[in-house]
């Protein structure tokens, strides 16, 4: 029986359909990768001023929290708490202050006070405890267990040593500034940012 055998010029042309196959395919593909790396391009130089402009305003708040936290000038050893929350600090009023100063979410066990202002809808609670910079690190390190701690939802941490800021979708916006021995609480549910707050308490105390 005879077996018929593909040519040889079969072979060469089957041969070069492969090849033009995988230089189309090759060349698409190298094609995508360029664009991909053109787009990458333009957005990171078309971004690159606007971030550099959002990283020196961070740094020039941060240089600001920091000036402010230097400047406070925290009550005389013997002064009283009770006198420690000014009636009014921006448009808020004090509402009420009290001695409970634990704060069960974080495992807060310290003694101190505790008060509430109001401005319409909106309630901010505000602790103070005396606390060395050990104890300031233990309390810190507190929040970083319930922030590592929390499963699902939006959560977001800030730690500058000083200060630490932490927010999320279970526990909301907490504010919390270690100075010169005294350790100050800002605590509220709502959304919008209360650090203007925050700022204006310390330039009131400090006065």
């Amino acid at each position: 029986m005879l077996t018929l055998l593909p040519r040889a010029s079969e072979f060469q042309l089957g041969t070069v359909t492969m090849q033009k196959k995988f230089a189309i395919v090759f060349g698409v593909g190298c094609g995508g990768v360029i664009v991909l790396v053109v787009i990458i391009g333009i957005a990171v130089v078309s971004l690159a001023p606007k971030m550099f402009e959002w990283g020196k305003q961070q740094i020039a708040l941060e240089q600001e929290r920091k000036e402010l936290a230097e400047s406070w000038q925290p009550p005389a050893q013997d002064a009283s708490l009770e006198h420690f929350f000014p009636a009014k600090v921006a448009n808020y009023e004090l509402d009420s202050q009290d001695e409970d100063a634990t704060i069960p979410e974080f495992n807060f066990d310290l003694e101190g006070r505790h008060a509430t202002y109001k401005s319409n809808d909106s309630r901010i609670e505000v602790f103070v405890y005396r606390a060395t910079e050990l104890e300031k690190e233990a309390l810190f390190r507190r929040v970083d267990d319930v922030y590592e701690g929390q499963e699902g939802g939006i959560k977001m941490k800030t730690k500058m040593g000083y200060r630490l800021y932490y927010s999320s979708s279970q526990h909301h916006q907490n504010h919390f500034w270690w100075m010169k021995g005294w350790l100050l609480v800002f605590r509220t549910d709502d959304s919008e940012d209360r650090e203007p707050f925050v700022k204006k308490f310390l330039q009131t105390t400090s006065d």
